[in-house]
């Protein structure tokens, strides 16, 4: 095992130079991450960033943005299904290919529900 007898200095080609940038750049810059998050990024000596302005903006937009709102569904959700009679609404699932095979070899398992009685049946 060998050992480093003299220190490292910037001279010797290592870059030890930071980006600096204001917290609200920094924050845009990393994907809209949260100002605390940012700062304790900028704490750590490796993360090669130091933020040279703490002021923040006003949160709403970036916490607007980030919200998402679920399509409707332009197919039909059951809701209007005839559910009051047996069969009248029968879902099912594949499942597969899984490992390992079951003891007759099958890699693959389907599951049918009948939604008035509850009634289960898988192949």
């Amino acid at each position: 095992m060998a050992a480093l007898d003299r220190e490292v200095s910037a001279a010797d080609g290592v870059d030890s130079s930071k980006e600096k940038g204001s917290l609200v750049e920094f924050h845009k810059r990393l994907g809209h991450l949260s100002y605390e998050a940012v700062e304790r990024l900028a704490q750590d000596p490796s993360s090669g960033i130091e933020i040279t302005d703490h002021r923040r903006e006003n949160g709403l937009t970036c916490a607007q943005g980030k919200q998402s709102k679920n399509t409707q569904s332009k197919r039909d959700t059951g809701e209007h299904s005839p559910i009051d009679r047996v069969g009248g609404v029968i879902c099912y699932d594949l499942m597969g290919p899984m490992t390992p095979r079951d003891r007759h070899g099958n890699r693959y398992m389907v599951n049918f529900v009948d939604h008035k009685s509850n009634y289960c049946r898988v192949f």
